[in-house]
């Protein structure tokens, strides 16, 4: 994992996310249909917590590259504890999560890749299946690798840049060097 050393390394990514931030405010957000306020307030309370649920986890969906507590309350008649309460749950069930800058926090969907580039999948000869997905999205470029082994401990996965590809299999070979070396002392 490459950590940053230099001050300048920081400010430069400090300016990084400013940028992005910045950008992300001058975006537009993308709303379904939603009712009226005085349709939705004539809703029955349960309808009304299974309706704001519904929408919210809609807006957050089709909302790919995030929206913010605030994108929400002045596009709709819901209220912001509501709105918290709503996208914290989806947060709290990993189908969205939350990145928190200063006392923004943006909030994004945690779907599955749309429209990969391509896909790969091999089966090992222990019998692990793992499958690589070649992203390219307004972020970068990257490879998602997955464990699709069933019933394993592992079962997870990693996003890496692909131009960091390279890197990250000599810190591969790395890791077994070391291991090896270990198991020797």
């Amino acid at each position: 994992m490459h950590y940053l050393t230099t001050d300048f390394e920081k400010i430069m990514l400090f300016k990084h996310w400013i940028l992005v931030l910045n950008t992300k405010m001058d975006y537009n957000v993308i709303f379904p249909r939603i009712l009226p306020p005085e349709k939705y307030r004539s809703l029955s309370p349960q309808d009304q917590e299974e309706y704001v649920a519904r929408k919210i986890e809609e807006i957050l969906m089709i909302n790919t590259n995030g929206v913010t507590i605030s994108d929400v309350s002045l596009n709709t008649p819901f209220t912001r504890p509501t709105i918290i309460k709503h996208l914290e749950k989806i947060v709290a069930t990993r189908k969205g999560y939350k990145i928190r800058r200063g006392r923004l926090s943006m909030y994004f969907p945690n779907g599955r890749v749309v429209h990969p580039e391509g896909q790969i999948e091999t089966k090992t000869d222990t019998g692990n299946q793992y499958r690589a997905t070649f992203l390219n999205n307004n972020f970068g470029e990257f490879i998602y690798i997955e464990d699709l082994t069933p019933n394993t401990v592992s079962g997870g996965s990693i996003l890496i840049k692909k131009h960091d590809y390279p890197n990250f299999l000599n810190f591969l070979d790395s890791v077994e060097e070391n291991r090896k070396a270990i198991r020797n002392e």
